[in-house]
């Protein structure tokens, strides 16, 4: 027929100035996801005829925004002069995308700078900007947009990131550090971080000189997040002294994390000497075992390297020595153990597999200290006595995990109890080479 549509009401982004048209962004939910339903923010809200939503499918979700925080300031490069090696970083903590074109960078004096092409950030996503893009002439740094007329001062300096809408987004004030009378920190060859985006920008205490290496040596965290090595460790030995038959003991070691990110210990060891002659852990067989709380540091699911050194005085039967989750029913990760004629045994439960692994070949020595050692990198089990392969069987897949603890000495739920001496127990979240064993 000969009807026709009529469309009072529009978002048609791209500048077309037609009656009725916002012109701006929608705000979908997540249109990646063909969720075309509107954030709360959107400007097609309550905007149609008589107040209606605009758009078939109303609002979806919360109101959605682009959150950007300046996060590292390079002032004063070391390896590469000023002029070819400052810059700074943002940061998208938001929910939704932000496109930085005609958006402006100044400080509070006659530096400004307007990006003039399209510059999109994504949420999570981190940008650099700088002075020069060259990262074989900048000091290595890989730069998202290089900019002209922006100085940042080595004393005090503001970095001012304002909207198209003249709305001032984020800035930052540094004041030169503590040779200038001022708090916030002033290195050289390295760049000044926000120990966390989520924190306030503006206060001095919450800036940090950046201690990781990058490029040409200077040092910082260009495009990631930044990272501060804080890590206390009580280096003290755990020294039990005596402990009689019957009665326990208890010594700790702290680690203190004030960095901003987890602490992540690839590896547990007990060392007390005992291949040298010194001391070790001794079981009896009958009920001794360590129990060490699960963890995300003993919960792996990828590469694994379990090894330990053990001393038997007779055949030892079937008996577990590091396992977890690997108890009469196999309901757990990984085990190392030995086998009713005295070999070693090493079995991890895969995706691919389940419960699968290698028995070694040799038996084990008697009144000797022997290293034994197994390790997965997700293709092979391979097993190995004092360094030398003793088997190897093909399995794949990722390690499955449990919320059991670590158990040293028996089985997870008990039985199959170690009698011997062992030291120098450790597990890594990696599957170590021949020669690192």
């Amino acid at each position: 027929n000969n009807s026709s549509l009529t469309i009072t009401y529009s978002d048609i982004e791209g500048g077309w100035t037609g009656t009725g048209n916002i012109d701006s962004d929608p705000l979908f939910c997540n249109a990646n996801s063909s969720d075309y339903t509107l954030g709360e923010n959107s400007l097609c809200v309550g905007t149609g005829e008589n107040g209606t939503n605009m758009g078939a499918f109303g609002v979806g979700c919360d109101s959605l925004y682009a959150n950007l925080v300046i996060n590292e300031i390079m002032q004063n490069p070391s390896a590469v002069n000023d002029s070819e090696g400052e810059w700074f970083e943002i940061v998208n903590i938001g929910n939704y995308a932000a496109d930085l074109e005609n958006w402006v960078i100044k400080d509070n004096g006659i530096d400004t700078h307007t990006i003039s092409s399209s510059l999109v950030i994504e949420p999570d996503d981190y940008l650099v900007f700088g002075n020069n893009s060259s990262s074989s002439t900048n000091g290595g740094v890989i730069v998202d947009y290089q900019y002209l007329d922006i100085n940042l001062a080595n004393g005090d300096d503001e970095l001012i990131l304002v909207d198209p809408n003249g709305v001032v987004f984020d800035s930052v004030a540094y004041d030169g550090g503590p040779d200038a009378g001022g708090t916030f920190p002033d290195p050289t060859g390295a760049s000044m971080a926000l120990q966390s985006p989520e924190l306030d920008n503006n206060v001095s205490s919450n800036w940090t000189e950046s201690t990781l290496q990058f490029g040409d040596g200077d040092y910082g965290t260009p495009g990631m997040p930044n990272y501060m090595s804080n890590i206390e460790l009580d280096t003290s030995f755990v020294n039990f002294d005596t402990v009689n038959v019957n009665e326990t003991a208890t010594s700790t070691v702290v680690i203190s994390n004030t960095g901003n990110d987890d602490l992540v210990v690839d590896s547990i060891s007990v060392y007390s000497g005992g291949g040298s002659g010194r001391y070790s852990l001794s079981f009896d067989g009958d009920d001794d075992k360590i129990t060490i709380t699960n963890s995300s540091s003993v919960t792996i699911n990828d590469y694994l390297s379990i090894q330990a050194w053990i001393k038997i005085s007779t055949t030892p039967g079937q008996q577990k020595l590091i396992g977890k989750g690997a108890g009469v029913n196999y309901a757990g990760d990984y085990l190392l153990g030995t086998t009713g004629d005295g070999k070693i045994s090493a079995i991890i439960n895969t995706s691919n597999n389940g419960w699968a692994g290698v028995v070694g070949s040799t038996n084990l020595p008697l009144n000797e200290w022997t290293h034994v050692s197994f390790t997965y990198d997700g293709s092979i089990i391979m097993l190995f006595l004092n360094g030398i392969l003793d088997g190897s069987n093909p399995l794949s897949g990722t390690i499955q995990t449990s919320d059991n603890d670590l158990i040293i000495g028996s089985a997870d739920d008990g039985g199959d109890y170690f009698s011997g001496l062992m030291d120098e127990a450790g597990i890594w979240n990696t599957a170590l080479t021949q020669s690192q064993i």
